[in-house]
């Protein structure tokens, strides 16, 4: 046992220690301390030197772009200044209050505005501008596990973030202020402005977002590249190069989804401006002037001069009448519409300072009448749209609808800007001129109608549409939740507008009441020295009788009239609604050739056949016969004839030229692309074994990894956590076969595949512009080594491929992240 004195001396012995190590820890502490100190110095600075020289990287290849203050210089005139500042204090005020109605998009323009109108050197601006951030930060998901983490609530009063493509309108606006002002911002607003970037540069990374929703998707695009920008982020500038890449092979197979938008062709110039004019690197400016001009020439295809805006059918129009939008703002700035004296340009608009040629001007207003026909989706026979542009009378059509908002049969006279148009529309709402709004899942007022399903064929100066309406498909109970009737619009300009019902009775558009129409008669409305016929050929109530058709001028303030077909009259519970009709377009009629036109459209044969749902058009048209045939059941477009049919894979196509493929085939990676659907002395043979990383053409997020035991130590995937879930679709390379002659064969490749979350890829097989194989899902099934595996199907077994001789591209994509390809080939062998 231990004595007092050799208690005492352990215990001194362990308080010297305890002292030694507490002074250790205590200089750990300081030692931290300092550290976190220095880190919280150098770290900003560090920061701000990487944003400083990707920021001089920006300007100094970009030097045509002004550095001034585009509402200065040069100076707005006295009428705009004054227009300005009265929308500002107006912005602000709103801001001030924290209305409900406030949006996150709103804050982000008027601090953009108020930089270009350099404003900020006035301390109550340079406030005014603090507490507008500083609201914006309030309307930000700063929650790291929310969903929307990033995001931003689109209206003050909403509790969450119901509109996630918000970060995508405001982070536009706030890069540009951080690209044209950051340098000189105090460092309180700097500091706020860096915040917001940096939690909505989160928001962006998880926002997934599909090309076919172009407008959104451009806008990602250009937002990855510009925040990539700002922050000094690799990552976030590969991942929108590679959007931009993959949305142009999206659109070189299936045309531009939105198609003729009269809203989001604006949002879409917009994001396709700023990468061509601000970002630095100059084959990806290139790339987005190549759209630029594809965007351009689609508008001038389809402008109908007369009327000053675009023709034929639209996606996505929020006005029914007047056909305009956004895209309007883009057409003054062009010069191609007049501008009031108080209008002043947005500042993305006047930063950019880019105006279409004179040659899409001339295509514009020359060379009518002339026919466009384009691709807006995958399926040929649906995903399509055409226009019969002529002088003084336009007709459009689609084979199918996009959305709630589309008119996909429109026509127009030569009756002036402000006149409305004409268009079709199905009805549930009890509002054919789309004018009651209703709150939408997104958290705003739209005015959204039916999309029945659709088949039409066009040619030239006449189309036939068919749209059936079934009321127990969910899509319909999605878009109207409370349907109080259902009707078919065909609504028709009324001023200056003569009316024919058959060959005998007429009168003007405004002296009608009401009229019943017989079934098959045609109604004719003539303006000046142009027509325009419309012949309901068939029609059914929800019971599958023959409704009312009623021509009906209710004196609305829109300057319009309507034809109009009662499916139901009451709340509709039941059944499906169907219409087909006919209509023909004629110009430069004198009264002998309109009576000759009357005659020939009301005496023209035009059946219907149906049988078990199947619904069978003829009509005998101008140039001959015009034939469909669908089945409203199954919802399958069965055939059409119109004597078009080598149309179908067209892009753009003007008068029988596509030069929609004309201008993306000059782009990359369309160009190399084109090369491997084209070029043998770039293909592999058969049974010659491909290296994955040797493919010309690798779109991002696929990347190459190194891995000493694959072949040649290198190979391809989307690097993601061993057995986590994920998928990148957008990844995609190709590889490219000569099949010398036509027979069976079988893919194979070289794969390591870990664990069941990740061991599959999508697989398609193109030659020239067809598909041989759908893209088709490729369960390899786990391998933890490298091992070869086939292509199978669902029963595991080889799939036989019968290809044609010639070449051939086989298209790899990501299905699961983590799934490696090393290599490939094709055999003749399973």
């Amino acid at each position: 046992m231990l004595g007092r004195n050799g208690l005492w001396s352990v215990q001194r012995v362990i308080s010297r220690e305890y002292h030694r190590a507490g002074f250790m820890l205590t200089e750990l502490l300081v030692m931290v301390v300092i550290i976190a100190i220095f880190t919280a110095i150098l770290f900003p600075i560090l920061c701000q030197a990487q944003r400083k020289a990707a920021q001089i990287q920006y300007v100094s290849d970009n030097e045509q772009i002004s550095s001034d203050f585009v509402y200065t210089s040069p100076p707005l005139t006295h009428i705009q200044r004054t227009s300005l500042l009265k929308q500002l204090e107006s912005q602000w005020e709103r801001i001030r209050q924290r209305h409900e109605s406030l949006s996150s998009r709103e804050i982000f323009s008027f601090v953009l505005r108020c930089a270009e109108a350099n404003l900020l050197s006035d301390r109550l601006w340079l406030d005014r501008v603090d507490e507008a951030l500083a609201v914006a930060e309030e309307m930000q998901d700063r929650d790291l596990i929310s969903p929307s983490f990033g995001n931003f609530r689109w209206y003050y009063k909403a509790e969450k973030v119901e509109d996630f493509n918000a970060v995508e309108f405001v982070m536009e606006d706030a890069t540009l202020i951080w690209m044209r002002h950051g340098e000189k911002l105090p460092s309180r607003l700097k500091e706020r402005l860096l915040r917001l970037m940096q939690f909505g540069a989160e928001g962006i990374k998880r926002h997934r977002v599909r090309p076919g929703y172009t407008n959104i998707y451009l806008k990602k695009t250009w937002n990855c590249l510009a925040l990539g920008i700002c922050l000094g982020d690799k990552g976030l500038i590969d991942l929108g190069k590679g959007m931009l890449d993959n949305w142009l092979l999206f659109t070189w197979e299936n045309g531009i989804s939105e198609y003729l938008s009269p809203t989001y062709y604006g949002v879409d110039l917009d994001a396709l401006l700023l990468i061509a004019r601000l970002f630095p690197q100059a084959d990806v400016r290139k790339k987005a002037e190549g759209v630029l001009n594809l965007f351009w020439t689609d508008i001038s295809a389809n402008w109908f001069e007369p009327c000053k805006r675009l023709g034929g059918a639209h996606s996505r129009d929020y006005d029914y009448i007047s056909g305009r939008g956004y895209l309007d703002e883009h057409l003054r700035f062009a010069g191609w519409l007049d501008a009031p004296s108080e209008w002043i340009p947005s500042a993305k608009l006047l930063i950019c300072g880019w105006k279409p040629s004179e040659n899409f001007r001339n295509l514009a207003i020359w060379n009518r009448p002339r026919f466009v026909y384009q691709r807006w989706g995958r399926d040929t026979n649906a995903h399509w749209a055409s226009h019969y542009n002529g002088k003084k009378i336009s007709l459009g059509v689609a084979g199918a609808c996009y959305g709630p908002e589309d008119k996909v049969l429109t026509f127009q006279f030569a009756n002036g800007v402000n006149a409305p148009m004409g268009y079709f529309v199905m009805d549930a709402r009890d509002d054919p001129y789309g004018k009651k709004r209703e709150i939408t899942p997104g958290g705003h007022p739209k005015s959204w109608h039916p999309e029945p399903f659709i088949a039409s064929v066009h040619r030239e100066r006449e189309a036939v549409l068919l749209a059936a309406l079934d009321l127990t498909e969910q899509r319909f109970k999605l878009r109207v939740s409370k349907p109080v009737s259902l009707r078919s619009h065909f609504v028709i300009p009324r001023d200056g507008v003569e009316i024919w019902v058959g060959e005998k009775t007429h009168m003007l558009a405004d002296r009608i009441a009401e009229l019943r129409i017989p079934l098959n008669m045609p109604v004719i409305a003539r303006y000046k020295d142009t027509a325009v016929g419309i012949r309901i050929i068939y029609a059914t109530d929800l019971d599958g009788n023959t409704p009312p058709i009623t021509l009906v001028n209710d004196k609305n303030e829109y300057g319009v009239i309507r034809l109009t077909v009662t499916h139901s009259s009451g709340m509709p519970t039941h059944g499906i609604a169907c219409i087909v009709a006919w209509l023909r377009v004629a110009e430069d009629l004198d009264d002998e050739a309109f009576a000759r036109f009357i005659k020939a459209f009301a005496n023209a044969t035009a059946t219907v056949d149906i049988k078990s749902g199947e619904i069978e058009v003829k009509v005998m048209g101008e140039k001959g016969l015009l034939h469909m045939k669908a089945n409203i059941h199954t919802k399958e477009r069965l055939s059409r004839a119109n004597g078009l049919e080598e149309h179908r894979k067209c892009l753009l196509c003007i008068n029988g030229r596509d030069v929609g493929r004309e201008l993306l085939s000059k782009i990359e990676p369309i160009a190399t692309l084109s090369r491997l659907l084209h070029d043998p002395g770039i293909a592999v043979e058969v049974n010659e074994v491909f290296e994955a990383e040797a493919s010309p053409l690798i779109i991002p997020p696929f990347e190459i990894g190194e891995d000493k035991r694959a072949s040649g130590g290198k190979f391809v995937w989307v690097s993601g956590e061993e057995g986590g879930r994920g998928s990148a679709p957008e990844a995609r390379m190709f590889i490219s076969v000569r099949i010398p002659k036509a027979g069976k064969y079988f893919i194979k490749a070289r794969v390591r595949t870990p664990t069941p979350e990740d061991d599959s890829f999508f697989v398609r097989i193109l030659r020239g512009e067809d598909v041989l194989l759908e893209q088709t899902e490729w369960h390899t099934g786990v391998h933890k080594d490298w091992e070869w595996v086939t292509l199978s199907g669902k029963d595991t077994k080889p799939m036989e491929l019968h290809l044609p001789a010639g070449i051939v591209v086989v298209e790899i994509s990501c299905r699961e992240d983590g799934a490696m390809l090393d290599c490939l080939k094709v055999t003749g062998l399973p």
